[in-house]
């Protein structure tokens, strides 16, 4: 646990699959300004219980190589914007769960 190199998609599947879920998808138009710059690395970081969580895991879905996550995206607010697929599953991505990490260590 901790630190995951092209994690997969089972996380936010779950997700979207419970009864209470906010798409909040539309974060990855946001994120898309910042490829190909020298701003690309990011860190999620916001106070507690304001879905730190969630937005990690459809981040980690949406971009990672190790992921097959058209079927999860196809249905979210994301896929109503043109060329919204251009970056799906295409990047390396490393997710770390400091909390995982903390907790293990």
């Amino acid at each position: 646990m901790g630190a995951f190199f092209n994690p997969g998609a089972v996380s936010i599947q779950k997700t979207v699959n419970s009864r209470i879920f906010v798409d909040k998808s539309m974060i990855m138009s946001v994120l898309d300004v910042f490829f190909d710059t020298n701003d690309r690395f990011l860190c999620v970081s916001r106070p507690r219980r304001f879905g730190k969580t969630v937005v990690g895991d459809l981040i980690t879905a949406f971009y990672s190589r190790g992921a097959n996550s058209r079927p999860i995206f196809e249905r979210l607010k994301i896929a109503r914007t043109p060329e919204w697929d251009r970056r799906l599953n295409k990047s390396n991505v490393i997710k770390i769960d400091m909390l995982d990490f903390w907790n293990n260590a």
